[in-house]
């Protein structure tokens, strides 16, 4: 079953080709709070200060995860506890 409501609005009509969005980096700009400027991603890898700082979180976040986890398995096995044991 089917409704009639009405005539469809030229702005929905199909008989039109959809205009294709814009590619070009300064059209795929997002607008920044302050007014700041966006920083491509490419000149993030490039620079030597910001590889070391991601090489150091990458470092920090494997330790604290070996801190979390390994640690305290170590501790079971070694100390033959169980698992209600080992909370603190």
């Amino acid at each position: 079953m089917s409704r009639n409501i009405g005539p469809v609005p030229a702005s929905l009509s199909t008989s039109q080709p959809r205009p294709r969005p814009a590619t070009s980096s300064a059209a795929m700009t997002v607008p920044m709070p302050g007014g700041a400027t966006p920083v491509r991603g490419s000149v993030l890898r490039t620079s030597s200060a910001f590889q070391r700082y991601w090489m150091g979180q990458t470092v920090s976040v494997f330790g604290d995860q070996v801190s979390r986890i390994g640690v305290p398995l170590i501790a079971v096995a070694t100390l033959h506890a169980s698992a209600t044991q080992m909370v603190c």
